[in-house]
């Protein structure tokens, strides 16, 4: 739901990590289970940043990684940040 992944956009933005992982990973499960691949790559991006926060670039570049591929999946063309995200990863080799 998209309302979720803004909810979560703002927690992180006010320094409420833990929560906006939280509500993250709701809307990435409610965006899976209803087959919205777009929304879904959106709440992983968000996801990915709150996971970043948390427990460190590391372990939020998986959450990236997948993001850009059903970014890419979909022909939506991934934002710019994201790449640049992945590209700041320790393991980061991606496409340009």
């Amino acid at each position: 739901m998209r309302a979720l992944a803004v909810h979560a956009a703002v927690a992180l933005a006010a320094g409420r990590a833990d929560q906006a992982l939280d509500l993250a990973s709701q809307a990435v499960t409610i965006q899976r289970d209803t087959g919205h691949r777009l929304g879904e790559a959106h709440a992983l991006v968000i996801a990915g940043r709150a996971r970043r926060a948390t427990d460190g670039l590391p372990a939020a570049e998986p959450t990236w990684r997948t993001a850009l591929e059903i970014f890419d999946e979909v022909g939506a063309g991934a934002p710019t940040d994201v790449r640049a995200l992945l590209r700041a990863a320790p393991r980061a080799s991606i496409p340009a």
